[in-house]
C-alpha cells in the first residue's frame, strides 16, 4: 500500500490526477484502511473537478483520522516545499480538507 500511496501523490503532485486514481484504487483494492490511499483519491478527483467523489473520498480518509487538517499535515510533511506540495494542498482543500 505504500508503494501506491507514494505512487498516487507523486501524480497528483504532478497534474497526472487520473493516474493518481488508479494507483490509489490498486492499494486499496489490499486494504480499504489506508487512510492516504483515500485522501490523494479525494485530491485527484477534486482537482479534475469531480466534487462528490472528493467528498466522498475525504469522508472515508476523515472517519480514520477524525481532525486531520491542512496545517497539521503540513506541519508533519510539506512535501519539501515544492511546487509539487502547493499542488497536492490545494487539492485536498478543494476537496474539502479544513486549513
Amino acid at each position: 500500500m505504500g508503494a501506491s500511496g507514494g505512487a498516487a501523490t507523486s501524480c497528483v503532485m504532478l497534474g497526472r490526477d487520473r493516474d493518481a486514481i488508479a494507483f490509489a484504487e490498486a492499494g486499496l483494492r489490499f486494504s480499504k484502511n489506508y487512510a492516504a490511499l483515500h485522501s490523494t483519491r479525494a485530491a485527484a478527483h477534486a482537482m479534475l473537478g469531480e466534487s462528490e467523489k472528493a467528498s466522498a473520498a475525504l469522508a472515508q480518509m476523515l472517519q480514520m483520522e477524525p481532525g486531520e487538517t491542512i496545517s497539521k499535515w503540513r506541519s508533519n510533511v510539506d512535501y519539501g516545499g515544492s511546487e509539487g506540495a502547493e499542488r497536492y494542498f490545494e487539492a485536498l482543500r478543494r476537496a474539502g480538507l479544513p486549513e
